[in-house]
């Protein structure tokens, strides 16, 4: 069986692996005996994140992505592969949880820094990883999120709510990153 397991390597023993397991919350379950009503608890995900730096490894399960944060990533991911030598400094990517945070940075190669705080902290030293993962390997892992992510579409609960304004624009294609 071939291991589709989002995983962002590179260089040599410096690894992050993304992978959305659950909704937070299901929409036939409640929260707190409550249905479910709004968007925002509908689509949060539970994100299962290992990292490594080659010293020290760490890992984590914890809702910390919603449905449309995911997507956003996957294009920021795709627009820093696709973004040409000189290119400085990219945008950052945050969700709407600050846990993770990635930021850009392009001159000979591509330099992807994993910025991890609160539920995704490590135990102890530096709160970021660098990567240099190059260009094919970093679409590789954009397309691994992107297959993982299929099983967790957005959600609409709310008629007038942010998922269906998110889904609308994931359709139309109106999401891809944009560099300048």
């Amino acid at each position: 069986m071939h291991d589709t397991t989002p995983r962002l390597i590179g260089p040599p023993r410096y690894l992050l692996e993304l992978e959305p397991v659950s909704y937070q919350y299901h929409i036939a379950g409640t929260i707190l005996h409550a249905p479910i009503t709004n968007d925002w608890d509908a689509n949060w995900l539970n994100i299962r994140m290992l990292a490594s730096d080659g010293r020290r490894q760490w890992t984590s399960t914890e809702p910390a992505l919603l449905t449309w944060d995911l997507h956003r990533l996957i294009n920021w991911l795709r627009a820093a592969a696709d973004a040409e030598f000189g290119t400085q400094p990219m945008h950052a990517y945050s969700g709407l949880e600050p846990s993770l945070q990635f930021e850009a940075r392009v001159n000979k190669a591509t330099r992807i820094r994993a910025l991890f705080s609160d539920q995704f902290a490590p135990p102890a030293g530096r709160p970021w990883i660098d990567f240099t993962p190059g260009r094919d390997a970093l679409q590789r892992f954009a397309d691994a999120l992107e297959h993982a992510s299929a099983s967790f579409p957005i959600r609409v609960v709310e008629t007038r709510g942010p998922a269906l304004h998110y889904r609308q624009q994931l359709t139309s294609g109106v999401t891809r990153w944009k560099t300048s």
